[in-house]
């Protein structure tokens, strides 16, 4: 039976005292903020947009309708200060409706789309600098 012995080398050359440090394969926590704050400042916008612009044809379909309708209504009577009670009605129902709907319009795909950002930056690998001698990331 052949015995077995170490190799004569292994004497002869240290151990590292500590394993060298390993580069990490996700986002450190400064690229978490940027990327947080980039979403967060993403849909605020896009939400904002669809907002604003909601409010503006809710306001203007509200009064259009609501003056046509007043008008109509006011036909035999006064249809200039019916029409214009018409349209101040249909602006003050039109605009929250205007602002709800583009709200949801533009909020649902913004929030799909900035995700899909977010989470994108977030699986990236760290950005910041390797230490010097470092091991390579696996």
């Amino acid at each position: 039976m052949r015995k077995i012995t170490a190799h004569p080398l292994a004497a002869t050359v240290p151990a590292p005292a500590l394993p060298a440090p390993v580069l990490k394969t996700v986002a450190s926590q400064a690229d978490q903020d940027a990327a947080f704050a980039a979403a967060v400042n993403q849909f605020g916008l896009a939400t904002s947009m669809g907002t604003l612009i909601g409010t503006l044809i809710g306001g203007a379909a509200g009064c259009a309708i609501g003056a046509a309708g007043g008008a109509i209504a006011g036909v035999t009577v006064m249809s200039v200060p019916t029409g214009i009670a018409g349209c101040l009605t249909g602006a003050a129902i039109g605009i929250p409706l205007g602002a709800a709907a583009g709200l949801v319009l533009t909020g649902v795909p913004a929030a799909i789309a900035v995700g899909i950002g977010l989470a994108q930056r977030l699986s990236a690998p760290d950005s910041t600098p390797a230490p010097v001698g470092a091991a390579p990331a696996v």
